[in-house]
């Protein structure tokens, strides 16, 4: 994504007093660095979650056991777990007038998919967006499936763009 949307996200969930917290697996992190180069990002940019092996997403999110055993990590209902973890962790229970309102959560196979049962698998990526409304205290999640192409590299960032533009739309629209 451009630097120039990343510095909109920033901008428009400042303008909107909106905070942002990440729950990244098969992007480890690069969905808040990209947010983290933008100066003035601190004041939106709660933190993130590295939870890329499945008992760190149980341990730092909450994620259910049984719905990983279920479902496999790369799934819908882990995804959305995710961000619910995410916003949970970081709700005003806890941060009080700083708590998050968006969670970005993101789970995928980027490339090889050594010992899976399919090389189809490849590029599979979950990106679930969170959002908590401090006036109706109702919390959406909503998340969207993707079939990304190309080597590691380009799925992990495909996916890092496309969560960023998820968020810019989430921002627009709230």
């Amino acid at each position: 994504m451009e630097d120039s949307k990343v510095q909109e996200i920033i901008t428009q969930a400042k303008k909107r007093s909106l905070r942002i917290v990440t729950a990244e697996s098969l992007t480890c992190g690069r969905i808040a660095s990209t947010l983290a180069n933008i100066a003035g990002s601190s004041a939106v940019i709660n933190g993130g979650f590295i939870v890329y092996q499945d008992k760190m997403k149980t341990l730092q999110l909450g994620v259910p056991l049984k719905i990983l055993k279920t479902f496999s990590a790369v799934s819908q209902p882990v995804a959305e777990a995710m961000a619910k973890g995410a916003l949970e962790k970081t709700s005003p229970e806890f941060l009080g007038d700083e708590a998050s309102n968006i969670s970005i959560a993101v789970t995928g196979y980027a490339g090889s998919t050594a010992g899976l049962a399919s090389e189809d698998l490849a590029g599979l990526v979950y990106i679930a967006l969170g959002y908590y409304s401090p006036t109706t205290a109702i919390t959406t999640i909503r998340v969207s499936k993707y079939q990304f192409s190309g080597d590691r590299e380009s799925v992990r960032q495909a996916t890092t763009d496309e969560a960023l533009q998820s968020v810019l739309d989430l921002i627009y629209s709230s």
